[in-house]
């Protein structure tokens, strides 16, 4: 079973997308900012990251490019999850969701990312 670490600063979103992952068959874990993240990561090795761009702390952009520069973090797919039109042009990470989240879509963009690093 595929495991997924759901990266966001707001409590209600974390547990809607591990309800809707969880659902789909992932076992998920959580964090509420990029620090609580890392520390997951290396105890609970998930085989891809769920991350919100804006959070405190350590951010989503910030996680992606500490996640890039670790040879045993690099090949983690990672999803980043934004409301903002402001993404830098290049990305440190595989997919980009926007806000509002539509659930088939992210469920797709996992399922994709999980089956091509299989």
């Amino acid at each position: 079973m595929k495991r997924v670490l759901i990266v966001d600063d707001e409590y209600d979103t974390r547990a809607v997308l591990e309800v809707i992952l969880a659902a789909q068959g992932y076992r998920t874990c959580s964090a509420s900012h990029g620090l609580e993240a890392l520390k997951l990561i290396e105890q609970q090795a998930p085989d891809l990251v769920l991350t919100d761009m804006m959070m405190p702390i350590m951010d989503g952009i910030e996680l992606c490019a500490t996640l890039r520069t670790h040879q045993r973090t690099a090949a983690i797919p990672v999803v980043l999850i934004t409301a903002s039109n402001n993404v830098p042009q290049q990305p440190m990470w595989d997919h980009c969701v926007r806000k509002p989240i539509d659930v088939p879509t992210l469920v797709r963009t996992v399922e994709a990312l999980l089956h091509a690093n299989a």
